[in-house]
């Protein structure tokens, strides 16, 4: 595989002989938008990627997005475990239990349609419905009307548990 100049998109030749070539255009909904191109020679499929190069607008990573929000506003991991111990216990939307295990941060204003890293903006939910919600608004994906689903618990083996016990235990801030 190789990449055009200028991070433009890469070109590769597939088994069967036909080169295909791909251009990122970003995210949508938090799921990957992408356009693959195929030929039976290369300066066809490079000549236009180049052309769709030239319509695509910046694309900007997550890393530069949370560079964005952080210049709005931060917090502290000091501010982060206080609201963590402060909250319900309780994920907001599906009312499961949160535990070491399944707590994750989530950005209630996604930091992609310009939400800050403030800890006003962050909550402490369950990962499935962190995974879910993407860069929905908070009030879009908190009152959709499904109802609360079981917590299928993800399969750990016993050393692995026992390590994170210990560590939870030595640490300054507990959950």
């Amino acid at each position: 595989m190789s990449k055009l100049k200028g991070g433009a998109g890469s070109i590769y030749q597939r088994g069967d002989g036909m080169w295909c070539g791909a251009v990122e255009f970003g995210r949508v909904d938090g799921k990957r938008n992408r356009k693959v191109i195929t030929s039976k020679n290369r300066e066809t499929v490079e000549a236009r990627i180049l052309e769709l190069v030239a319509d695509r607008a910046p694309v900007k990573t997550r890393k530069e997005h949370m560079a964005d929000a952080r210049l709005i506003a931060t917090h502290t991991p000091n501010e982060w475990y206080a609201k963590v111990r402060a909250s319900a216990k309780t994920c907001r939307y599906c009312d499961t239990n949160l535990s070491i295990f399944n707590t994750v941060k989530d950005h209630m204003i996604a930091v992609e349609t310009g939400g800050s890293d403030g800890i006003d903006n962050v909550q402490p939910i369950c990962w499935e419905c962190n995974n879910e919600k993407r860069t929905q608004h908070h009030d879009e994906y908190a009152y959709a009307g499904e109802k609360p689903r079981p917590f299928s618990v993800m399969p750990i083996r016993r050393a692995e548990y026992e390590r994170a016990q210990a560590f939870q235990a030595s640490r300054k801030f507990k959950l």
